[in-house]
């Protein structure tokens, strides 16, 4: 009971009076005309569109493109898929495969002649999933590479 009384009278205290409860209870910034309602979220950039293909299927279609040779069209599949998503976005579904996409689409440019681009994403996959089994085959893929010639 006694702490009830002390709460009435802090809030006795505290309001004015004369004033109106939800009014003192109003952020600062409504009562003196400086809020500013938040941006509308058609003011932010677009998420990437979902592909109509789920993740996995479009993995699996650029594997398969590989193992027939056409790396560059491998890798036109796997490059969107490799995007990072925009930090407001949630988690895209890509994030769930993304240690064999990149390893998939490092392997694809190294076949295809792009031994640069080829680096940079293994050293990618390696940095930012060094305990999957992937950073692991990128580790050896990376060692297969020619070393980049000094101008």
């Amino acid at each position: 009971m006694g702490r009830i009384h002390i709460f009435l009278v802090l809030i006795l205290l505290l309001l004015p009076l004369g004033c109106s409860a939800p009014a003192s209870f109003a952020p600062a910034e409504t009562r003196e005309g400086l809020y500013r309602p938040p941006a509308a979220a058609s003011t932010l950039p677009a998420a990437p569109a979902a592909s109509s293909q789920p993740v996995r299927q479009q993995l699996d279609e650029a594997i398969s493109l590989s193992a027939q040779l056409k790396y560059d069209q491998a890798c036109r599949i796997l490059e969107p898929l490799a995007r990072p998503a925009p930090p407001y976005a949630a988690a895209p579904a890509a994030d769930r495969f993304m240690p064999e996409i990149l390893f998939w689409l490092g392997y694809c440019r190294q076949k295809s002649g792009q031994s640069a681009m080829a680096a940079s994403t293994y050293q990618q996959l390696i940095r930012q999933y060094r305990l999957s089994h992937f950073s692991q085959l990128a580790q050896q893929r990376l060692a297969e590479l020619p070393a980049p010639q000094s101008p």
